[in-house]
């Protein structure tokens, strides 16, 4: 995929991410707290997709993906980070089904891959000098902005979610 399609690609699943919301908050109470779990699950979940596609390529396209990278490709390796990626993507998606603490290892778990993998890139970037698209690029910041949003629509939405039950066990019991 070249950057240009890879751009794309996000923000239709963001946009995609961000219509499920609308929908789904319309056909909820519409409170903050509703409104904060939907925009984390919907972000959560165009992660979700993204990691799909990153799966995908390292299982059916290894050669493409390592050549956008700038390293030699190397099947058995790379069908590794496709499980890695996929595993990422069921964690991601799980959030629809399972939501609670599944969100917070999703969240971690994904937080840890980005940074690590975002390390590895570095790393490659100083040792080789390679600032293929796909070593230092799009996927590369935009891992950054992820971990980002991820941990601050968590915070917004557990402060809220503090808030609504100290709010609730104030009320008077009838």
């Amino acid at each position: 995929m070249t950057t240009a399609s890879l751009i794309s690609t996000e923000i239709v699943v963001l946009l995609i991410a961000l219509v499920i919301v609308l929908i789904m908050r319309k056909k909820g109470d519409g409170s903050k707290l509703r409104t904060a779990e939907l925009f984390l699950v919907g972000f959560l979940v165009a992660g979700g997709v993204m990691e799909l596609f990153g799966a995908s390529g390292h299982y059916f396209s290894p050669e493409k993906v390592a050549s956008s990278i700038g390293w030699v490709s190397n099947k058995p390796f790379q069908q590794e980070v496709g499980n890695a990626n996929l595993v990422q993507a069921i964690l991601l998606l799980g959030v629809l089904k399972f939501r609670g603490q599944w969100i917070l290892a999703a969240i971690v778990a994904s937080t840890v891959w980005i940074l690590t993998d975002n390390v590895v890139h570095i790393i490659s970037w100083h040792q080789t000098g390679d600032s293929n698209s796909g070593n230092i690029g799009f996927l590369f910041y935009a891992g950054f902005v992820t971990v980002i949003i991820n941990i601050s629509l968590y915070v917004w939405y557990r402060k809220l979610q503090k808030t609504s039950s100290e709010s609730a066990s104030a009320l008077p019991i009838s």
